[in-house]
């Protein structure tokens, strides 16, 4: 069963619209866009130990920083994430335009930003691990211009 959710964030809580109810009641799409959103702020307040808590342990894990070649496993994840959010100079990033869709214990949300008035286009999937969203992808690419 696939659910789409979106809202608009730019870290805190993620509003959300659509049908996207489990059968226990609890809108997983909104959980999924919380957790987003949670990862953007623990980016902006540069918060190693938010960043790594977000991460998935159990499924393995892979990222794609803009202008960077893809890297897989946790160990190399989380070295980049802690390279990024100990340089001084890292501008914040504004996150938006968020849609989620769930797909049993696999969500995906596709978004839009902009770091450092540079806009970007997002893909960060998540996995249900142990009861809790935890990312397992994060690409960021740039793009010419947002639409």
């Amino acid at each position: 069963m696939s659910h789409d959710t979106e809202g608009e964030s730019s870290a805190g809580e993620a509003p959300a619209h659509g049908p996207s109810a489990d059968a226990g009641g609890q809108d997983q799409g909104v959980a999924v866009l919380a957790v987003n959103a949670r990862f953007y702020a623990a980016f902006n307040a540069k918060d190693f130990a938010a960043m790594d808590a977000l991460w998935a342990r159990a499924t393995p894990v892979a990222c794609i920083h803009p202008g960077w070649n893809a890297l897989e496993g946790r160990d190399a994840v989380m070295e980049s994430w802690q390279r990024i959010l100990e340089n001084p100079q890292q501008p914040k990033i504004v996150s938006g335009a968020e849609a989620a869709t769930v797909v049993g214990e696999a969500a995906v949300v596709v978004g839009r930003g902009l770091v450092a008035g540079s806009p970007i286009a997002t893909t960060n999937g998540f996995v249900l691990e142990e009861g809790e969203w935890r990312i397992f992808l994060h690409h960021a690419s740039s793009v010419a211009a947002l639409d």
